[in-house]
């Protein structure tokens, strides 16, 4: 694997960076609404808060935003090479599902559950949640942060160690989360061979996106 051109992140600006998200969280937990609904909006906002302050320290502390894979320099590339990225998987999930029809005779849409909400300003946060805000906020912390931290010690290291922290930050009380297990893998494996952040952002949203429109197409016709 080639070296990659993103400039480490130093443990101090890691540790800035973690801590003050660490306290959003606290006082999130202090300030949250009862109302569920309110509560998943502030959630939201608490995410991007999180993310823009990951943004902020890191540049603010000297490191600039190309060891987040952010660089202005890496946008063009990446929204390309995210696009490119994207369009591959969409084609081997297309072919899987066609051979989930074929071979093993079952509605390949049965496969994807449907989590969103029925009524509107529910499923609009679902959808800003999973398919956006989520996303941004996992790929700055988990690909942005603590990949471009562990990349001092190598690109298998970065990828291995931000891979388990993004799993284990996931429900393991049913076992091993496979998606995410998975994803994490493709997420950091795309970053450190694209040297852009947007390429397994891209690659997030899309995926997440993707998975909850199959679950209202399966759904609504009736699978």
């Amino acid at each position: 694997m080639e070296t990659t051109d993103i400039k480490s992140i130093d443990v101090k600006a890691v540790f800035t960076a973690v801590v003050a998200v660490i306290l959003c969280e606290v006082l999130f937990a202090y300030v949250a609404p009862e109302s569920r609904q309110a509560a998943i909006w502030a959630m939201l906002g608490l995410r991007m808060v999180q993310t823009a302050l990951i943004i902020f320290i890191v540049v603010k502390m000297g490191a600039g935003a190309s060891c987040l894979g952010l660089g202005p320099s890496t946008w063009k590339k990446g929204l390309i090479r995210g696009c490119i990225w994207c369009l591959g998987f969409a084609a081997l999930a297309g072919a899987g599902m066609v051979a989930v029809y074929f071979f093993m005779d079952r509605n390949p849409l049965s496969l994807f559950g449907n989590p969103v909400p029925h009524t509107f300003w529910p499923a609009l946060a679902y959808i800003l949640g999973a398919g956006v805000i989520g996303p941004i906020a996992e790929e700055v912390f988990y690909r942005g942060l603590l990949f471009g931290f562990l990349r001092q010690w190598g690109a298998w290291t970065a990828i291995i160690g931000s891979t388990a922290l993004f799993v284990i930050s996931h429900n393991l009380s049913a076992g091993l989360p496979v998606t995410q297990t998975v994803g994490g893998l493709v997420f950091a494996y795309a970053y450190e061979r694209e040297k852009s952040l947007l390429v397994p952002l891209m690659i997030h949203m899309s995926g997440n996106l993707a998975m909850a429109g199959l679950g209202v197409l399966g759904k609504t016709l009736g699978v």
